[in-house]
């Protein structure tokens, strides 16, 4: 009999192709369908009971009391792989006349979306950027999105449905924003500028991203390929629990990773379409290679220090023609990519 909590042999790969299904449904049914209802018997009145402790007033309290929340990406300092999720941060200053006065910094839990791990941490809100800094993990780089007011972000990304041509969405975002900047651009210290030159890599991340999840979700083979040649999946264990309880579990952990991803690691990126497409980007972007990777880091303290370096110097080359030989090396590279994939194999 193999014990329910065994996890030693049944990775994605094999629960993917059937193999570790087959090997065990034999031992696993009676007891497994017994454990499991005595499982949901134990846990779901449980979630009742805690719901159910706070009184009509406490709720009326919770819920009218707007809550601000961060979505952040950093590599977990425990388990080493990348977090992604909702972090409770402060409400910015919103009555404040520039963006500096608007800043507010308070205390804050972030919790690992891969082993659950707690860290006590520090936030910083204004009204156009968030940062999140690990207290015992000062070397760990948190990338936070701005504060924001609304739905939970994890249930709209389960939601989200990839576009079918990343490409066009890429190409209108690169034309609209590189009209933007030649109508409204200015000196390299224009905070307008910055804002024209994030934004293009975020169009470029959407893109490696959907352009990714589309042929791993699309197409069986490449699936296969990435489980069996992806290092950090072959690492992934489940239990017969896990497998009983979501038939779609191949599927789900390989979109929950695709989605952990930081799409401007461009090195990380380059591996995953060399599994799955058989190219690397980085080998792409030729002349232009040290330029886009010096640009990341550019993007970096745009995002995270509000366009100053580490020495809290200010970035003052964000120039109307810098940002458009940046913005044309990311058009540069889409095309490469789009021709790569149409060309047959």
């Amino acid at each position: 009999m193999f014990p329910l909590a065994r996890r030693d042999d049944l990775d994605l790969l094999l629960l993917s192709k059937g193999i570790a299904i087959r090997k065990l449904m034999d031992e696993r049914d009676s007891l497994l369908a017994i454990t499991c209802s005595l499982l949901h018997a134990l846990m779901i009145p449980h979630n009742i009971a805690c719901n159910g402790q706070a009184g009509e007033s406490e709720k009326e309290r919770v819920m009218a009391s707007p809550i601000y929340t961060s979505w952040a990406r950093f590599s977990c300092p425990r388990c080493k792989q990348v977090s992604e999720s909702n972090v409770v941060v402060p409400e910015p200053l919103w009555s404040a006349d520039k963006n500096e006065d608007s800043r507010v910094e308070d205390t804050c839990s972030v919790q690992c979306s891969v082993c659950d791990a707690e860290f006590d941490g520090t936030a910083i809100s204004t009204i156009s950027w968030c940062q999140i800094d690990l207290n015992d993990h000062p070397e760990t780089q948190v990338e936070a999105s701005p504060a924001v007011e609304g739905p939970d972000i994890d249930a709209l990304l389960e939601d989200f449905t990839v576009p079918d041509d990343p490409a066009s969405i890429f190409m209108d975002s690169y034309h609209e924003t590189m009209d933007l900047l030649a109508d409204y651009g200015k000196g390299g210290s224009s905070v307008f500028n910055r804002m024209i030159f994030v934004q293009q890599f975020g169009a470029l991340e959407a893109y490696l991203s959907d352009t990714l999840r589309n042929a791993v979700e699309g197409r069986k083979g490449a699936l296969q390929s990435l489980l069996a040649n992806d290092a950090d999946l072959a690492k992934e264990r489940f239990g017969l629990r896990e497998i009983s309880e979501n038939p779609n579990l191949v599927e789900t952990r390989v979109k929950e990773y695709l989605r952990s991803i930081m799409y401007h690691n461009l090195p990380k990126v380059g591996a995953l379409y060399r599994i799955v497409f058989g190219f690397d980007i980085v080998h792409l972007l030729d002349a232009d290679k040290d330029d886009l990777f010096k640009a990341i880091i550019h993007r970096h303290h745009c995002v995270h220090r509000n366009g100053f370096d580490q020495a809290g110097v200010k970035l003052e080359f964000f120039t109307k023609e810098y940002v458009t030989k940046i913005a044309d090396t990311m058009r540069k590279l889409v095309e490469k990519i789009e021709q790569k994939r149409s060309d047959p194999m």
